[in-house]
């Protein structure tokens, strides 16, 4: 059975991304045990875009937006300014859909402990 070239180039390539992904998840995971920990975080703390605490040490948001823009246009290339568009704005929508209808993140029911 003779396989296709085309193919086997396809392969490589999926194999090469896939590589290059567990090495960027582990590299972000070391860079997150670096960052400070906080054992106990009120409910009322957590929002949708994470933990909104004081103590917890963030980049600034010139400098995320500056890294997420890098990033994209290394794994995206020219197509980069596309996707970045489309991704915000469905971000935008969805921050406009919870603002008009502020959803509760925790369930309605009570925990019984």
């Amino acid at each position: 059975m003779e396989v296709d070239e085309a193919y086997v180039k396809f392969n490589n390539t999926t194999l090469e991304h896939r590589k290059e992904m567990e090495k960027r998840r582990k590299q972000k995971l070391e860079e997150e045990e670096k960052l400070p920990q906080v054992e106990f975080v009120n409910a009322t703390d957590i929002g949708i875009h994470g933990i909104n605490s004081a103590e917890i040490d963030r980049p600034s948001f010139r400098s995320r937006i500056q890294e997420h823009l890098k990033e994209m246009e290394e794994l995206y290339g020219p197509e980069a300014e596309r996707i970045i568009t489309r991704e915000s704005t469905v971000n935008f929508k969805f921050d406009q859909l919870i603002s008009k209808f502020g959803p509760s993140l925790w369930p309605q029911i009570p925990f019984k402990l």
